[in-house]
């Protein structure tokens, strides 16, 4: 994977920044999801599940598709993640 992929999805996700780290953190705090992230191919439905398992199972995170909020963020994430592959 090239620096500039890498670095626009880590960018991704230090705005999305679910755990609501501190700004100043947030680029690194993300690092070590890109990979996985990168790893599913430029599949929407592969990222967002992706992307659901790194909240619920990595972050320890609660999500639920039947709350709109949860649903709509991952989506949101999931399609500009999917643009920049």
């Amino acid at each position: 994977m090239s620096k500039y992929l890498f670095n626009k999805i880590n960018e991704i996700l230090a705005r999305w920044n679910p755990l609501d780290v501190p700004h100043f953190i947030a680029s690194d705090e993300y690092k070590s999801y890109v990979n996985d992230i990168v790893s599913q191919g430029k599949d929407f439905d592969k990222i967002r599940s992706e992307l659901k398992r790194i909240l619920v199972d990595q972050m320890g995170l609660t999500f639920s598709d039947d709350i709109p909020e949860h649903s709509l963020d991952l989506d949101n994430v999931a399609k500009e993640i999917f643009n920049v592959l």
